[in-house]
């Protein structure tokens, strides 16, 4: 199990198997190639979404959030193709050129409203992430 704290600058992001990446604090990590979040994913300790963004630059083609825990955070990759499958959930906002949810396991998207503050504070580089487009399905 890894810890960070901070901002950080990455060339990709990828867990799989039993690895679990946590965060502690407010965390903002740059991407420049593509992220692969599987297995026991990223534990964000404070289970507060705008605690933890991840900005992937255009350089990201694609994003799969996948595997056995919940993600709590926000994945700004506008140029992604973005895929969330498997037994987790995200607890945040996602933005990317599509996005997919695949229903094969609980894997869902629940958009959590205190990311659309964001850039009200100087604490974060964003001006915030809302709601564009979604589509409910009934269980």
């Amino acid at each position: 199990m890894n810890s960070l704290a901070a901002g950080l600058a990455l060339s990709s992001i990828a867990t799989t198997g039993q690895a679990k990446l946590c965060v502690t604090g407010k965390v903002e990590i740059y991407v420049t190639g593509d992220i692969n979040i599987g297995g026991n994913g990223i534990a964000n300790l404070s289970g507060l979404p705008p605690n933890f963004l991840i900005y992937g630059l255009p350089t990201v083609d694609t994003v799969n959030i996948h595997g056995n825990s919940d993600f709590y955070g926000a994945v700004y990759a506008p140029s992604a193709a973005m895929q969330v499958s498997g037994n987790g959930s995200v607890f945040g906002a996602l933005t990317g050129n599509t996005v997919q949810i695949n229903g094969s396991g609980s894997a869902a998207l629940h958009y959590d409203e205190a990311l659309g503050l964001l850039g009200a504070s100087t604490t974060y580089a964003t001006t915030g992430f809302s709601r564009y487009s979604w589509r409910e399905i009934p269980f």
